[in-house]
């Protein structure tokens, strides 16, 4: 590309003014040519979407663009924690594959957990004295109906 067309797309990048036009733009266009822009969604997400290849691009985006790893990588992880969740040791992945666990605040990737084990994860919001109380609370009342059933009538 030449060296013109690149700092004119730098400029018109930061040129919030440019940007809320252009999207008004777009938006218009897609309203204005409703059928065209949904068929060309439609045969764009077959191309892309539906197949294997497809599939594969999306997945090796994903993971590099939200985590900073390849596939092989994920593949390398996985072969480390013997091919299971790294909590509950599950070999069932719970959904299509294992969610790459990380610290939102670091970044720093922990591991690959199953997908009932990474929604606990989130719903105690990754807060390790939370996580601690819910042990335990799960420890105490099993202390506690343990000592009942033994008390309870047949």
């Amino acid at each position: 590309m030449h060296p013109e067309a690149i700092r004119g797309r730098k400029k018109r990048k930061n040129n919030k003014e440019y940007n809320v036009r252009e999207v008004e733009r777009v938006r218009q266009w897609r309203i204005e040519n409703r059928e065209k822009y949904l068929e060309d969604k439609r045969a764009y997400k077959k191309k892309y979407n539906l197949t294997e290849n497809g599939k594969m691009k999306r997945r090796q985006h994903g993971l590099k663009h939200l985590y900073g790893i390849t596939l092989d990588d994920y593949d390398r992880m996985l072969v480390e924690q013997n091919n299971c969740c790294a909590i509950c040791k599950s070999p069932e992945p719970g959904h299509l594959h294992f969610s790459v666990d990380h610290d939102h605040k670091t970044g720093k990737l922990r591991g690959l957990l199953c997908n009932n084990c990474n929604r606990g994860l989130g719903m105690l919001g990754d807060n390790v004295e939370r996580i601690k109380r819910a042990l335990e609370y799960l420890t105490s009342k099993k202390e506690k109906n343990a000592t009942s059933n033994t008390n309870s009538r047949p």
